[in-house]
Order: structure tokens, then C-alpha cells, then sequence
């Protein structure tokens, strides 16, 4: 395929993923960590507005209580909020009661923000290792 033919009809050339047709049966998922960022974010939502494609944004806490528009804006565009924590940390080092205070207090403000529940957890670090204690998920 060429890369003409990728910018067009759409598939991957050279490595790169280039837009899709709507009725192929592979589908990617964007997603963005980190969310929302002062400088990024209005760029980002103003080019998947245009580009009529959606995204799932996995929200830091305390920048969701620094930039509450653009959460309201992610999620009046039609894009999904996940949970990234409240103030970004790793969680296996933590306690059972201070990691369950992380997810809680970031799912209550993007719950407030959006007037939405939180479907989604990323974790930072995206750490797989089992964490050393067991709980169950406030959202669950």
C-alpha cells in the first residue's frame, strides 16, 4: 500500500495506522494518560472534533479540580473519563485505605464533573505487578 493510498482509503503504511474505514472489523482505541493538560488539551479536543473521532482520557484528580472545563468539554464532545488517580501516584507501594482514597477521590470529582459514574481505571505507571493487598473497587 502507498502512502497515498493509507492517507486515503485509510490503513497502515510504513508502520504508521492512518484513518479507517468506519465498516472494517479492526478498530483501534485511543486513549491519552495524564488528562487535562492546559497547554494540550484544547489542541487535542479541537482535533478530534475535527477529525469526528473520540477518545478515552484517564484524568488525573487534581487536574480535573485545576481545569474543570475541559473535563466538561471532553465529555460534552462525546469522549469517555477514566479514573488515573487523584494525584498521579503508583499504588502497590501504598496502603489498602490510601490507594481505595486515591480512586475515591478522583471518582467523585469526575463523577461531579461530568454527572456521569466512572467506568474506567488506568493505573499510572500502567503497573502490572499485583499490588501486596486485596480490595474490592469503589465503582464495582
Amino acid at each position: 500500500m502507498t502512502a497515498t493510498t493509507a492517507l486515503v482509503a485509510g490503513g497502515v503504511h510504513g508502520g504508521l495506522l492512518y484513518r479507517g474505514r468506519r465498516d472494517a472489523s479492526n478498530v483501534a482505541a485511543l486513549t491519552f494518560d495524564d488528562a487535562p493538560h492546559p497547554l494540550y488539551e484544547p489542541l487535542l479536543l479541537d482535533l478530534l472534533r475535527r477529525s469526528g473521532m473520540h477518545a478515552t482520557f484517564f484524568v488525573i484528580g487534581r487536574n480535573a479540580q485545576a481545569y474543570p472545563y475541559f473535563v466538561r468539554d471532553m465529555v460534552a464532545q462525546g469522549h469517555e473519563v477514566g479514573n488515573h488517580t487523584y494525584h498521579h501516584v503508583r499504588l502497590p507501594p501504598l496502603s489498602p485505605g490510601a490507594a481505595r482514597d486515591e480512586l475515591q477521590w478522583a471518582n467523585t470529582l469526575l463523577s461531579s464533573l461530568t454527572g456521569r459514574p466512572v467506568r474506567y481505571f488506568r493505573p499510572p505507571g500502567a503497573t502490572t505487578r499485583p499490588p501486596r493487598w486485596r480490595w474490592r473497587a469503589p465503582w464495582a
